[in-house]
């Protein structure tokens, strides 16, 4: 008798038919609100209805400037703070995973703590902190964008800074050594080895750190400077007012922008499995 027919090849088959309709269900829940906001894009009425008469692709036509160019501050900022929170995080993590640091476990705690807070009550803070500096200084950083750029960094360099400390906890000391014991100096063993190896662990960091910036209404409605307005902002704006389908136009095309360069980055870093790794798992 082969092991396909055996009582125990049977349960594995049922097992793995049952994991299988159990992933399904979990990927439709997940995707079904993507389905609504893309129908819901392409309607025909005016008015948001579900599930629409016809399909009009009318409405990606009629998207207005201003949301253009609240994705195009929405983009530097968010990239503009992933580079700095990036700068700030890497060397943190490593002084935090091998330095010996006097209270590291506080420092770490301290620096982890923006995850905490709720990005409203980081808002109202970062505003009283800003309008105070002002007073007393006469530096003007609430409303403007070095002070949007400020707020954005400190709430999302704690998302790079976990991804660095958990990979360099793992990270083996000796393979330092070993680039130490061939010539190379710190900063030379630091960029060709340490680096490309904490380099996917930086990148998932900073994908979740682009994502909380980004998406980022809280905080930004309490700093953005009068007359311009993010993304998020406008499209928060918009739908307190009136739902229209231009919303969700946008909305699918943000998905569909950002689904394209997830999908980049991980072909990018090497973390999309080949075809070849495919039939080889399945051979």
């Amino acid at each position: 008798m082969t092991s396909s027919t055996s009582p125990r090849g049977r349960r594995g088959g049922y097992l793995r038919a049952l994991l299988s309709g159990w992933a399904l269900l979990i990927a439709l829940f997940l995707i079904a609100p993507l389905l609504i906001v893309f129908v819901n894009s392409v309607g025909v009425e005016q008015y948001v209805v579900f599930p629409p008469s016809g399909f009009s692709l009318r409405w990606y036509g009629e998207i207005p400037q201003y949301y253009i160019d609240g994705a195009i501050l929405s983009l530097t900022l968010a990239f503009a703070a992933i580079a700095t929170s990036s700068v700030l995080a890497v060397p943190a993590g490593l002084a935090i995973a091998r330095g010996n640091l006097p209270g590291r476990s506080a420092i770490d705690a301290l620096l982890r703590s923006p995850i905490q807070i709720p990005l409203l009550i980081s808002g109202v803070a970062f505003l009283q902190f800003f309008t105070l500096v002002q007073g007393s200084t006469g530096l003007p950083i609430a409303g403007n964008f070095v002070g949007l750029l400020i707020a954005h960094t400190i709430v999302v360099t704690p998302y790079v800074l976990v991804a660095v400390v958990a990979r360099l906890a793992r990270y083996p000391d000796s393979l330092d050594e070993a680039a130490y014991g061939l010539g190379a100096g710190p900063v030379r063993a630091f960029f060709d080895v340490t680096l490309p190896l904490i380099g996917p662990a930086v990148a998932s960091g900073v994908f979740f750190a682009f994502l909380v910036s980004f998406d980022n209404v809280p905080t930004t409605i309490f700093l953005i400077q009068s007359g311009k307005t993010t993304l998020p902002l406008a499209l928060f704006f918009d739908t307190e007012l009136a739902l229209s389908r231009v919303q969700y136009a946008v909305g699918t095309i943000v998905t569909v922008v950002s689904t394209v360069l997830i999908l980049i980055g991980l072909r990018w870093l090497d973390l999309l499995p080949s075809g070849a790794a495919g039939r080889r798992g399945g051979g």
